[in-house]
C-alpha cells in the first residue's frame, strides 16, 4: 500500500477481470488465443482543469487532462470523473502497485496545458483560459499479449474497465467452421441474439433487390427472413441474461412497519463512527454463460440522488451465482431516512 500526495480514483478491478477484457478484445478480432507476457497496475497523475476559448465564434468551454507524467493530453479521464467513483489517498493493500512520477509543477499546468489546448483546437494561445485545476491520480493495468505474431500493448482503466490498444491488433478473416460456431455462440446470450437479429434486418434490402424477380420468388425470400426472425426471438425469449439483485444484509434493515411483524423493511444504517453512517451487503450475479464479466456501481439514493457510491464486479458462472460484498460510507445528515440502494451495470 502506498501513500498519495493527492486523491486516487478507487480501484474496482482485479487483474483477472483486466484479463478477461483484453481476452474479449482479442477474440472481437478473430484471434481464439493469445499468449500474456506482462501485467503492470500503475496509478498515473492528472491534473484535470476547465478551459474557455474567448474569441467569437470560439469553440465551447470543455474539460480536459493533463498527464502529470508524460504532458499529453488526454480526453478520457475526465469522463471517468463523471462516474460516482470512490476516492481515497492510498492503493489497494497487498496490490503491488508502480505510482508514476509527477514530472509536471502544477504552478507549469497553465502553460502547458494552453499550449496543448491551443493546438488541439486550432486556436490562439492568448485566447485559451485554463481554470479550475486539480490533481488526481487514476489507476490503470498495463497488459502486453502476444497475438498475431506480434506483441500489441494494452491499457485498461481500473475503474470502469474502458480498454485501449485492441484497434492495433489486424483482423482475422474466419472460416465457415469459426463462423457458425461464433454464430451458436451468439445465440446463448441476449447481446448476441441482438446482434444477430439488427444483422438479419440489414439484410432484407440486399435480398429482395431493387424490386426484380417474380413475386413468388419475394415470397419465398420473405418468409426466410420471417422464419429467421421466429427462430431468434425464440431464443430471445429462452435467454434471461444476466441478473443483479444487490441487498443490503439484515442487521442495517429496520422493523417491518406493521407492528414490527410484517411490512416493508426500510434501509437503516448504522454509525459507524461520529457523523458517519454505514451499511453493508451482498451482490449475487446469474447468468447462463459461463465467465461473463459484470461490472457496475451500487449506490444509497436518497431521493434520486446518489450519496454513496461502490463499484463492484463480477465474472459469472453458468452453473451458480456468484456473490460480492459491499460496504457505503456517507457523512449523516439532518434528515435521516428514505434511502435506497440501486445497482447501475455498466459492462456486462
Amino acid at each position: 500500500m502506498v501513500s498519495l500526495d493527492a486523491p486516487g480514483l478507487k480501484m474496482e478491478l482485479t487483474p483477472e477481470a483486466a484479463i478477461g477484457i483484453v481476452q474479449k478484445e482479442v477474440q472481437r478480432k478473430g484471434w481464439k488465443k493469445m499468449d500474456l507476457s506482462d501485467i503492470i497496475t500503475v496509478y498515473t497523475p492528472f491534473y484535470i482543469f476547465s478551459f474557455d476559448v474567448i474569441a467569437e465564434g470560439g469553440a465551447p468551454p470543455g474539460k480536459a487532462a493533463l498527464n502529470a507524467n508524460t504532458g499529453e493530453i488526454n480526453e478520457f479521464a475526465p469522463a471517468i470523473l463523471e462516474r460516482p467513483v470512490k476516492r481515497e489517498k492510498k492503493t489497494p493493500e497487498g496490490m503491488d502497485v508502480d505510482v508514476e512520477p509527477t514530472n509536471i509543477k502544477e504552478s507549469e499546468v497553465e502553460k502547458v496545458a494552453t499550449v496543448k489546448i491551443a493546438n488541439m483546437l486550432g486556436a490562439k494561445r492568448e485566447n485559451i483560459v485554463i481554470s479550475a485545476v486539480s490533481k488526481i491520480y487514476i489507476p490503470f493495468f498495463r497488459l502486453w499479449v502476444d497475438v498475431a505474431g506480434d506483441s500489441f500493448k494494452f491499457e485498461i482503466d481500473g475503474c470502469l474497465g474502458y480498454p485501449t490498444g485492441g484497434d492495433a491488433i489486424p483482423a482475422r478473416q474466419k472460416d465457415w467452421a469459426e463462423s457458425t460456431g461464433d454464430t451458436m455462440d451468439k445465440m446463448k446470450s441476449p447481446n448476441g441474439i441482438g446482434q444477430l437479429f439488427t444483422a438479419t434486418l440489414n439484410e432484407v434490402p440486399k435480398l429482395l433487390g431493387s424490386g426484380k424477380g417474380s413475386g413468388e420468388s419475394k415470397y419465398v425470400q420473405w418468409a426466410i427472413i420471417g422464419a429467421v426472425i421466429l427462430v431468434l426471438g425464440f431464443f430471445a425469449y429462452q435467454q434471461l441474461g444476466t441478473k443483479a439483485e444487490c441487498k443490503v444484509n439484515s442487521e442495517f434493515l429496520s422493523k417491518p412497519e406493521f407492528f414490527g411483524l410484517f411490512g416493508n423493511r426500510n434501509i437503516f444504517p448504522q454509525e459507524l463512527e461520529e457523523n458517519v453512517l454505514y451499511v453493508q451487503g451482498t451482490c449475487s450475479f446469474s447468468s447462463r454463460e459461463n465467465d461473463k464479466l459484470v461490472i457496475g456501481d451500487v449506490s444509497i439514493k436518497k431521493k434520486g440522488i446518489p450519496i454513496a457510491t461502490t463499484g463492484i464486479n463480477a465474472t459469472t458462472r453458468s452453473d451458480s451465482s456468484v456473490k460480492r460484498n459491499f460496504e457505503m460510507q456517507w457523512p449523516r445528515d439532518e434528515e435521516q431516512g428514505n434511502y435506497e440502494l440501486t445497482f447501475d451495470k455498466i459492462i456486462g
